[in-house]
């Protein structure tokens, strides 16, 4: 089952290309949203307080997992137990540092085209996370589009589940 999650990023990619080629007028202005938003003097104020708080809770953070990893993720954990080619932990390595590109650039951007292409109709507000992603697709492109994402949802749990079972008997 090792082909099941890079099969759902594609197939959401590729679903997210087709909703974009068919918005593609709308595509530059909402780029240009996407980097006036997030390049603005309001923003970089908004940034170095971040980085101020960051810095004092990266001090505490680190004291806190030298005592425990409470914390870390199971990304670790995932990666060792995976079987690469090469058999090489540098290539390990690399496919984790991919998946992270994969997952912060491509998916990211990809659901948030979605949601931005989105026609409002005054409901958004209180939708957040997956929500706002089934929300969203139902507007673009009618049911099918909420009953895509609540497949691909009960597909990854599907998979956690089994897993999470099949480790138990071991």
């Amino acid at each position: 089952m090792q082909w099941l999650v890079p099969l759902m990023a594609l197939l959401w990619v590729l679903t997210s290309l087709i909703i974009g080629l068919w918005h593609i007028t709308a595509l530059p202005t909402i780029f240009e949203i996407i980097f006036r938003c997030a390049f603005g003097w309001q923003e970089a104020a908004a940034g170095a307080v971040g980085y101020t708080i960051s810095q004092a809770l990266t001090s505490g953070f680190q004291r806190g997992m030298f005592s425990n990893e409470a914390g870390m993720g199971s990304t670790p954990n995932s990666a060792a137990a995976a079987a690469s080619w090469p058999p090489h932990p540098a290539a390990q390595g690399i496919v984790q540092m991919i998946g992270v590109f994969i997952d912060t650039i491509v998916i990211c951007t990809a659901s948030a085209v979605i949601i931005m292409l989105a026609p409002r109709d005054g409901n958004e507000e209180a939708a957040s996370g997956i929500q706002a992603i089934q929300h969203s697709m139902s507007n673009l492109v009618g049911d099918w589009g909420f009953q895509l994402c609540r497949f691909y949802r009960a597909a990854v749990r599907l998979q956690f589940d089994r897993r999470k079972l099949y480790l138990c008997r071991k």
